[in-house]
Order: C-alpha cells, then structure tokens, then sequence
C-alpha cells in the first residue's frame, strides 16, 4: 500500500468552480516551477515527435519503409502521438495532427 501512495502526485492546486488556485500552505514559486517543468516536458515531447515524423519522411522517400527502425520510430511516433493528445485534452491544443 506504500508503495501505491509513494506513486501520487502531490498536487500544488485545487480545482475550485472550474478554475484553479494554489492548495492549502503552496508556495506560489513551487507552483510556477512545476508549471514550468510540465511546460518543458510538453515542449519535449512535441520536438521528438517533430524529430521522428521527419526521420519517417526521410525513411519513406527512401524506401525503407520495411525496415526495423522504420517501424521502431513509428510505433514511437504513436507513443509520442498519445502523450501528446492527453496534454491536449487538459490543455486544449492540438498537436501532431496530420
């Protein structure tokens, strides 16, 4: 059972009326650099997926679609493709569309 609350996520807000405000004794600066380091891994993500979809583009103009690293980066485009659209529900942008 430890381990299970070790995994939670400690939240630094509370959603109240559709909004959100800092939780209980937060920090305003804790909040900001958690915000911040959700933005960068968001950043991140989009650039590896950018990075992959033109590797893929590269790949098929060449032929190698076949290929073992073809399909690798691929069904790592479609991991990065639904990272990103979860990001997407809760943030409400739209990336990696094609």
């Amino acid at each position: 059972m430890k381990e299970k609350e070790d995994a939670a996520l400690r939240r630094l807000t509370e959603k109240q009326e559709g909004d959100y405000c800092l939780g209980p004794g937060v920090c305003p600066e804790a909040a900001l650099r958690r915000l911040g380091q959700y933005e960068d891994m968001h950043e991140a993500l989009l650039k590896e997926l950018a990075s992959l979809q033109r590797e893929l583009e590269t790949l098929k103009a060449q032929g190698k679609t076949k290929t073992v690293t073809y399909k690798q980066n691929l069904a790592n485009r479609l991991t990065l493709m639904g990272l990103c659209s979860r990001f997407s529900v809760y943030v409400g942008e739209e990336h990696g569309k094609d």
